[in-house]
């Protein structure tokens, strides 16, 4: 029996030709039936070598098994099968891609163009490719061509909206994001990115409103509503146990603390990170700040602490200081630790996540000489790492003495003056209403150093200068040491 049974399937396939089984290839492929599909391509290629597809549909089976080498390899026999092969050329683009060769990429994806010079999403992959490796004007280019052929191609207006970004022409930011949006509503990275430009921009009610896709992006989802209580979903809390939840930094939940005493409700919970505890249960004694979250707690609702500006709908946010800490502290602080007759500078220059000497929220201490080189003036490092830079240098060592960010607190309101990069010291210090100096990218989109004239919208007491800047800043810093001499 089994002998017919293989008899009769052999004649039955002898009986179909080539076009036929790869049709059945196709749709084991379209079911992710992979090995399935290759089988009938073998088939069909021992039959037939030149039958350009099958090589093509090998080509897809083994990029979505990301084997890009093989993947790469069958797609190049496609092409050498058939060489106005235009889909095979467009899959080898994205191989190439997807290994991060975009030069090559970007070659096969032109050279595909001729075969096929009306397929919008081709001309935006030579758009992304192109911005890759920064070549901007040619990815406009190619992005307003890809819209000439297709106005509603997201790829492109993806890329426009990412190309003035980079550029820092927020409103045209703003335009393309804005576009993706209308065609996807619920593009969450697309609200994401808005979110900084239109809080950039201080259009502050739209922009939380935005930021709140922060939830729902792919990689983030679990870092919400992790915890075994109701989220808050418009509730009414002036009779409700309310449970906020930290999110993301120390430097965030610093930034957005200045918040609650906004809030309203029956009884309000911190979950916290222990370092800030002491700091925050000091400056909002009303509030229970915690360090463990235990399931059998009551608590009727809860949300993320950067989201009480959406759950508020503010529309502006107040640069007053609204930090502090004891004065017998900084007091005994002063007497015991800092010099006196001179200006006494406090120091932040890399932190805690710098990956590397590039890393934009970092800078050597070197870089610091113009400013460090004035003998009038006294100079501490509140760094609680990275002490190897200043073991030889005429920076005191205050932080490897902090056990928290009180005892920093209290050391940043001991000094006259504090130079921090984008750290959580440097957000301390403004929230504290400690005279800052911001050294700080100019070359990115961040809503949290927005500023105006130099001037901090977030802390009234920190200006913002750019690391070109630091000869200006050590102009500023003799005119304060001559009022302070």
């Amino acid at each position: 029996m089994d002998f017919i049974i293989k008899y009769l399937i052999c004649n039955y396939r002898n009986s179909m030709n080539c076009d036929e089984i790869y049709d059945q290839a196709l749709g084991k492929y379209q079911h992710k039936e992979y090995d399935a599909s290759i089988k009938l391509l073998n088939e069909i290629l021992q039959e037939n070598e030149n039958h350009h597809h099958s090589w093509h549909l090998l080509g897809h089976i083994f990029f979505d098994l990301n084997d890009l080498q093989s993947a790469k390899e069958f797609f190049l026999v496609a092409i050498n099968k058939k060489q106005d092969f235009f889909d095979a050329y467009y899959m080898l683009g994205n191989v190439l891609f997807k290994a991060e060769l975009f030069q090559d990429a970007l070659n096969i994806w032109i050279e595909g163009s001729q075969y096929n010079p009306y397929f919008a999403l081709n001309f935006a992959n030579i758009a992304i490719a192109y911005d890759r490796l920064e070549q901007k004007e040619h990815s406009i280019f190619y992005a307003q061509k890809a819209l000439t052929l297709d106005k509603n191609c997201l790829e492109a207006l993806f890329c426009l909206a990412k190309i003035y970004q980079a550029k820092m022409d927020l409103e045209q930011t703003q335009f393309y994001l804005k576009k993706v949006i209308e065609l996807q509503p619920n593009n969450t990275l697309a609200h994401f990115d808005l979110a900084y430009v239109e809080l950039s921009l201080q259009n502050f009610k739209e922009g939380f409103n935005h930021f709140e896709y922060r939830k729902k992006m792919e990689n983030r989802e679990n870092e919400y509503n992790y915890l075994p209580f109701k989220p808050y979903k418009d509730d009414e809390l002036s009779q409700k146990k309310f449970l906020l939840y930290h999110e993301q930094v120390f430097s965030d939940n610093i930034q957005f603390i200045r918040f609650i005493n906004q809030l309203h409700c029956k009884e309000l919970s911190v979950a916290i990170q222990n370092p800030l505890n002491r700091l925050f249960s000091y400056n909002f004694p009303k509030v229970n700040f915690l360090d463990v979250i235990d399931s059998g707690m009551n608590f009727d609702c809860m949300d993320a602490l950067m989201s009480l500006p959406y759950i508020m709908q503010l529309t502006h946010v107040s640069n007053n200081a609204y930090l502090d800490v004891d004065s017998n502290d900084v007091k005994r602080f002063q007497q015991s630790t800092i010099k006196k007759n001179k200006l006494n500078i406090g120091l932040v220059w890399k932190g805690s996540t710098a990956k590397n000497e590039k890393d934009i929220k970092s800078l050597k201490l070197e870089e610091l000489n113009p400013i460090l080189n004035k003998e009038t003036c006294n100079f501490y490092s509140l760094q609680i790492e990275y002490f190897d830079e200043i073991s030889n240098s005429c920076v005191t060592n205050l932080g490897k003495n902090f056990k928290d960010f009180y005892d920093t607190a209290v050391a940043l309101k001991s000094l006259d003056v504090f130079i921090g990069v984008d750290t959580a010291v440097t957000h301390l210090a403004g929230a504290l209403g400690v005279k800052t100096y911001l050294i700080y990218s100019t070359h990115t989109i961040d809503f949290r150093w927005i500023h105006t004239q130099n001037q901090s919208v977030w802390y009234k007491s920190v200006e913002v200068f750019s690391k070109e800047e630091i000869p200006l800043l050590a102009q500023k810093i003799d005119e304060l040491t001559k009022d302070k001499i």
